[in-house]
């Protein structure tokens, strides 16, 4: 895989849309300072997803938009697309190519897409995962990224290891484990909350349910008696009706033969009654399908009317594509004709093409034999001036040694003096050399007691930062003590109102209402329950809940008839049974005097006046309290119920009672969970105290924010004296280096002068034998110049011959250049004949394309044109038919209304009649009347009883008896009645929905335990699976290691030549959490600590490194912006030559300054600003020009 192109378009100074292609190998980025081209390599962090605005030279990240210049205005939106070839299949997506975009609108933030399709930046960094490429990786590197590589910290520098081994992946998988075991435990905490909830509630459900079955079972047979009892009195009443019923069968006899003759009189009307119905429904029908045919006959004509115009429009249609396609056909006509005319154009051209080139091939004929004569004394011309050229070397050769010798012997002399000179310069620069060093000396010096001042400046920095790291962690604690607080208030008060809103403690059939009713689908005019609408204070709860007991459960309804549909609701649905107050017919009895007992200490007033309320309820509230009194304790209320004779109801503030008649209950209550007012402000007081909690982390939350950007500013000061440090450590470099050049220089120019007084001697010996060899020389120069004049001679006829020979072939050359030129005009013209030839065949292919088309739609409106014609015909004969029946519906009905008036005639006869057998029959009914009234009064007392037993126990009497058996005396079962009673009053107050809650909470507390079970059983499944890919990232963290360090040490030793690197752990038993240190000797010198090397070591150090990750883990493609710039002549060789050798297996994109950076390259891409403020680029392919 590898970057295959990346496309710009208003990102930072890049304008309009560019696009810059790379190959596979080493391309370069250049152009001068401010044109740009760092804005490429800023462009590509961007679409990787970078979200720091400052690593990529901004302020904020909508900078990246350009922002205008003088001439032109601000872009809206900045876009990047980078293009990969994945053709070997590197990224896992089955693709060849993939395109990963980044765009930013101005205003509204970023937005990714891969391959044109919109995804999240999670999805990008997925893609890339473990590839190197990325933000963090070494896809793209820097200078300050080389120097971050060497000033980073140990725990810091480990990324790099752990890049290496690849275990990213496994990290990030490692923190998603520990993020689901955290939420694991938070749910665990939930879980155990609502487990201690319930717990607490499900004894005292316990108890209450068994209680309820208790109350339930003398209930039953309670009902059992006053069934039977019920079925006693109906008996009885069933007796005496029966008699009655006897006297009224003998007058019901005598009302039979005058109601035979009414009935007679009766059934003969209704038969007439039936008869004229019959006619009015036929009258109704005649006049219906009367009306019913004027419509369809209107219809009909409209549709006729419709056809017609459809029929012409048609025929307009048919006319004018015929006009169109005589227009289209004489056109094709005429460009047939120019087609034909351009053809023979064409092959007129190409006859005189076939001529000119006949005419050539016969002229090149004739040129080849002169050709052929000159080649012969070429040959020979050649062979005299190689014997020429050999003369003229042995000339010059001999010239060369002649001359050599007579500048050897001029030159003796003159190194003779050059060296007795710079004798004496060696001797003075001795002297001026000792007063520099002793300056450098002293500059050391000073700059090392600046050193150790701000090294002590540091150190008091760091004490700082790391009290202000301590007050961090301790705050951090408290946050997340109040964090872990304000959880379990969050989940406290979640489980309240969803308890609330599921009415937990109410009766079933209540909850199963009111539920109903958050749902929208109870009846209307439900306002709400008593504990709900009332606001009673703390103090009073226990009195008024002890007072109103289930009452408290009591559902306020606007009205009787929304009680009445929620009663039928309840039925309905089977949900229970519930109290209904309605507002519209709620009797509130009047307060009772309650003065006699108000002037006592510790009586606190009627109920109703300390209980709060909107005003629409209070009806109900006080028709509820209107007949208590609260006191503070027994011993007050019963003083307040004496001096109220016992006649209205005393409750104690811990819900002990007095009742009318001096009845009195009490003992303990139910604390824990407390009631349903309780329930209500235990939910406020939850929620005030989660607000509480809130504000109480935000507070933490923003000492936590001070004491970072405190430690911030503290890091940001001790990077800043570090820098100076690391400046002042690189001038002491520098002096150090100048003084080791002061040492080598003495003892370099010691060694000098000895070996000049050495040459001195060697120059003396030397001039004695050169005058001899100069003699000999001479003799044979004077030789080869008369061998020379010979070859000369020859070569001159020869020359003569040959151009002779070439003025004979210039003649016919001519001749061939003049036909080649007619050539090559009738080939250009013969083109663009062509060209107009298949220009004109595809306006020809058009024509008839349009023409065929048009045709087409003539046909069409052919069909449509006969189409409206068969419509208008069937139309006409349709309407010719509904006319005939409209005229016959006419007169049928005009006969219906004849009959219809003689039988209302005689109906009129018949129904006075009627009236007179109707008074006969009122006679014999007065006194059937009497004996029904006595019927009726027992008979009312029958339903009364049958009503009673029907709404207690929706039974009817038939029922009853099968349900009771066999009935015995009605005092006996009423005494039996009295004794149930008392025990069911004794049980006290019974929750009968209790059973139920029971049961629910039971089964809920089952449901969260296994909850709780199962989740502690993932939690050790997540424990596991954090402890094996500790493992596998242990294991691949010491081989990255390993490797890593071993290629340290060979891409060290090779681009410094020579010396040794390794890494080492500064905790090597912790692999997991150990950081990693840099050891490096460069040659020829001991370095305790690297920071003391010079910037273009620590630069080269630092590229070794990253030359080193490349071997252990090769990144696809690479960007390295101006990291060479540090480097000297020799370092930036080593470096280009290793560059090299990477770049098989990874594609190297170099912003550089440097020749011999660019020398390296395949392609380079140049960056310019013609515009102020505006990047262009351009390309050079260097092997294309090479070549």
């Amino acid at each position: 895989m590898y970057l295959k192109r990346i496309e710009l378009q208003g990102f930072k100074s890049f304008t309009s849309k560019t696009a810059i292609s790379f190959e596979p190998g080493i391309s370069c980025i250049v152009g001068p300072n401010g044109s740009g081209k760092s804005n490429i390599a800023d462009a590509l962090r961007w679409v990787l997803g970078e979200q720091n605005a400052r690593n990529i030279r901004g302020g904020k990240l909508e900078d990246v938009i350009f922002s205008g210049t003088k001439k032109r205005r601000p872009l809206g939106m900045a876009e990047v697309n980078i293009i990969l070839d994945n053709s070997d299949g590197h990224l896992p997506l089955e693709m060849s190519e993939i395109s990963v975009t980044r765009r930013a609108i101005r205003g509204e933030g970023s937005e990714y897409l891969i391959n044109n399709k919109p995804c999240r930046l999670k999805d990008i960094r997925d893609l890339f995962v473990d590839t190197g490429i990325g933000v963090e990786g070494l896809s793209l590197i820097n200078q300050g990224r080389i120097n971050e590589l060497i000033n980073a910290r140990p725990d810091e520098r480990r990324a790099l290891v752990e890049e290496a081994a690849g275990i990213v992946k496994y990290r990030d998988r490692k923190r998603e484990a520990v993020r689901k075991l955290a939420e694991t435990e938070r749910h665990l905490e939930t879980i155990g909350v609502l487990i201690n909830e319930l717990s607490g509630r499900i004894e005292p459900l316990r108890h209450e349910s068994a209680k309820a079955t208790k109350f339930l079972e003398l209930k039953k047979a309670a009902d059992n008696l006053e069934i039977s009892i019920s079925v006693r009195v109906l008996s009885d009443a069933e007796d005496k009706i029966a008699a009655l019923d006897n006297q009224l069968a003998a007058c019901e006899e005598q009302l039979l033969e005058e109601e035979s003759h009414r009935l007679k009189l009766a059934a003969e009307t209704e038969a007439l009654r039936l008869q004229l119905n019959e006619h009015d429904e036929k009258v109704e029908a005649a006049s219906q399908s009367f009306y019913e045919l004027q419509t369809r006959q209107e219809k009909q004509d409209g549709e006729l009317r419709l056809a017609q115009t459809h029929q012409h429009n048609a025929a307009e249609t048919v006319a004018r594509l015929t006009k169109e396609l005589t227009a289209l056909e004489e056109a094709i006509e005429a460009k047939k004709q120019e087609v034909a005319e351009m053809t023979a154009h064409v092959e007129r051209t190409t006859a005189e093409i076939a001529a000119e080139e006949e005419f050539i091939l016969h002229g090149e004929g004739g040129e080849s034999d002169i050709r052929s004569h000159i080649g012969l004394l070429a040959d020979r011309m050649a062979e005299l001036r190689r014997q020429l050229n050999t003369a003229v070397s042995t000339e010059a050769a001999l010239t060369n040694q002649l001359e050599f010798k007579r500048q050897l012997s001029a030159k003796n002399t003159e190194s003779d003096q050059k060296l007795a000179e710079e004798e004496k310069l060696l001797k003075d620069e001795a002297a001026a050399e000792q007063q520099q060093l002793s300056d450098l000396n002293k500059q050391r010096q000073r700059l090392s007691e600046e050193s150790k001042q701000l090294s002590a400046v540091v150190n008091e920095n760091e004490q700082q930062l790391r009290q202000l790291n301590n007050q961090i962690q301790e705050a951090a604690a408290e946050e997340a003590d109040y964090r872990y607080r304000l959880t379990s208030a969050t989940t406290r008060v979640t489980m309240m109102e969803e308890m609330a809103l599921g009415y937990e403690g109410f009766f079933p059939g209540v909850k199963g209402l009111m539920t109903a009713r958050r749902a929208g689908k109870a009846p209307s005019g439900v306002i709400g329950v008593m504990s709900e609408l009332m606001d009673v204070p703390k103090k009073y709860r226990s009195a008024v809940e002890a007072y109103l007991g289930a009452n408290i459960q009591n559902i306020v309804v606007e009205d009787a008839s929304s009680a009445k549909a929620c009663v039928a609701y309840l039925k309905k649905e089977n949900l229970g049974r519930a109290t209904f107050l309605p507002l519209d017919i709620l009797k509130v009895r009047e307060k009772p005097p309650i003065d006699a007992a108000l002037s006592l200490k510790g009586v606190y007033g009627l109920a109703s006046d300390l209980v709060e309320c909107e005003a629409k309820i209070r009806p109900a509230v006080d028709f509820l309290l209107n007949s208590v009194v609260i006191t503070e304790d027994m011993e007050v209320a019963l003083a307040a119920a004496k001096a109220l004779k016992y006649r209205v109801s005393v409750v104690t503030i811990d819900g002990d009672m007095v009742n009318p008649g001096a009845s009195i209950s009490g003992g303990s209550r139910n604390k824990k969970n407390g009631g349903l007012l309780d329930k209500k402000s235990r939910l406020a007081e939850a929620k005030a105290e989660q607000e509480r909690l809130t504000h109480e982390l935000a507070k933490y939350e923003d000492a936590m924010q001070q004491l970072r950007r405190l430690v911030n500013d503290g890091n940001a000061r001790s990077e800043q004296i570090r820098a100076q440090l690391s400046a002042i450590s690189e001038q002491i470099s520098e002096i150090d280096h100048q003084l080791d050049q002061f040492a080598f220089t003495k003892e370099a120019r010691k060694k000098r002068l000895a070996a000049i007084i050495a040459e001195r001697a060697s120059l003396e010996s030397e001039s004695i034998g050169i005058d001899g060899e100069l003699e000999m020389l001479e003799q044979e120069y004077q030789e080869c110049l008369t061998n020379k004049g010979a070859v000369e001679t020859e070569i001159a006829s020869i020359g003569d011959q040959l151009a002779e020979l070439e003025t004979q072939m210039s003649g016919q050359q001519s001749q061939l250049t003049e036909r080649k030129v007619n050539l090559a005009a009738s080939q250009q013209k013969l083109r663009g004949q062509t060209l107009s030839l298949e220009r004109l065949n595809e306006e020809l292919n058009n024509l008839v394309w349009e023409a065929e088309e048009k045709a087409a739609d003539k046909e069409t409106a052919i069909a449509e044109n006969k189409e409206c014609t068969r419509q208008i015909a069937e139309s006409e004969e349709l309407l010719h038919h509904i006319g005939k029946l409209l005229s016959d519906a006419g007169s049928q009905l005009e006969q219906l209304k004849h009959g219809l008036a003689a039988e209302t005639g005689r109906l009129m006869e018949l129904e006075k009649q009627e009236k007179e057998s109707t008074k006969k029959r009122e006679t014999f009914q007065n006194e059937k009347y009497q004996l029904s009234v006595r019927r009726e009064r027992w008979l009312a007392d029958f339903e009364n009883e049958a009503a009673k037993l029907s709404e207690r126990f929706e039974l009817d009497l038939e029922a009853a008896r099968q349900r009771v058996g066999e009935i015995g005396s009605r005092t006996a079962m009423t005494t039996s009645l009295n004794q149930l009673k008392k025990e069911i009053s004794a049980l006290g107050d019974v929750n009968i929905g209790s059973i139920a809650e029971y049961e629910e909470v039971n089964e809920r507390f089952t449901f969260l335990s296994g909850q709780r079970d199962d989740m502690l059983t993932a939690r050790q499944k997540l424990d596991k699976v954090i402890e094996e890919m500790d493992k596998i990232m242990t294991s691949r963290f010491r081989d990255a290691y390993l490797q890593l360090s071993d290629a340290f040490d060979k891409s060290f030793n090779r681009l410094f030549g020579g010396g040794s690197a390794a890494l080492y752990l500064s905790q090597p038993d912790e692999l997991l959490e150990t950081g990693v240190e840099i050891r490096v000797d460069p040659p020829g010198k001991k370095v305790a600590n690297y920071n003391l090397l010079s910037g273009g070591e620590k630069s080269l150090v630092g590229i070794a490194l990253m030359f080193a990750m490349l071997t252990v883990r090769p990144t696809p493609f690479c960007v390295m912006d101006e990291v060479d710039a540090a480097l000297d002549e020799a370092n930036i060789n080593r470096f280009t030559s290793f560059l090299e050798d990477k770049a098989a297996a990874t594609q190297f994109v170099m912003i550089t300054h440097r020749q011999s950076t660019m020398e390296v390259a395949s392609s380079l891409w140049g960056v310019t600003m013609e515009e102020e403020g505006v990047s262009t680029v351009v390309s050079v392919r260097l092997k294309e020009v090479a070549s």
